[in-house]
């Protein structure tokens, strides 16, 4: 063993990885109103009983359950936090500019902006 601490059920997931990433989504899940909650982790609401939407992640997968009662869960396989945000973006959750195809282009953007060539 290395001494590599990896979170359960992302074997390649290094120390710090993504640490940006996850903090720019909670930050958004926070300025927009959703609040954690034990039983239902993320929901876009203050108290679980008003929520219409919530969201889990744990050992490789994403959880999401929709509707007034939040008993109906779609479990989601995930390799990585890269892969949870993607498909969070995908489902129309976040907004498009934490896809990593948008951060990619902006970065490229960027670079081009600044004299940079591809």
């Amino acid at each position: 063993m290395n001494g590599t601490v990896t979170p359960t059920g992302f074997p390649g997931f290094a120390p710090g990885e993504h640490r940006h990433l996850l903090a720019d989504v909670h930050r958004w899940a926070r300025t927009n109103g959703w609040n954690w909650h034990e039983c239902w982790g993320w929901v876009n609401a203050r108290y679980a009983s008003d929520a219409t939407l919530g969201i889990d992640w744990d050992n490789g997968t994403v959880t999401v359950r929709a509707g007034q009662v939040l008993l109906r869960p779609t479990t989601y396989p995930v390799g990585s936090v890269r892969q949870a945000v993607d498909l969070l973006v995908a489902l129309d959750i976040l907004p498009a500019s934490f896809a990593r195809a948008y951060r990619t282009g902006f970065e490229a953007g960027f670079k081009l902006a600044d004299g940079g060539t591809r």
